[in-house]
């Protein structure tokens, strides 16, 4: 994300969700023991070290999808994006 690619005006609300919680609901998602279609059945320890960590799931990397928010929030006016965590 970039600022250049956000509409003039635009107000931008960014959900964000602590790392923490997002690594064992996404190892859920991926396990079919949790339910989850993607048939991943190594342990919880190697999904978060070898695969959340590292940007090696699905929805990308965390860590430089929450950078990219944040850059893009400093070259923008402070009353265009909000950050709300997912626990609030």
């Amino acid at each position: 994300v970039t600022a250049d690619g956000i509409p003039r005006g635009a107000k931008i609300v960014v959900p964000t969700r602590n790392p923490g919680d997002a690594a064992v609901s996404m190892y859920h998602h991926t396990n079919p023991k949790g339910h989850g279609g993607f048939g991943y059945l190594g342990s919880m320890s190697h999904f978060i070290s070898e695969l959340f960590l590292k940007g090696n799931v699905e929805s990308g990397c965390i860590w430089a999808w929450h950078t990219s928010w944040y850059r893009a929030a400093q070259s923008l006016p402070e009353d265009r994006v909000l950050f709300i965590a997912f626990e609030e």
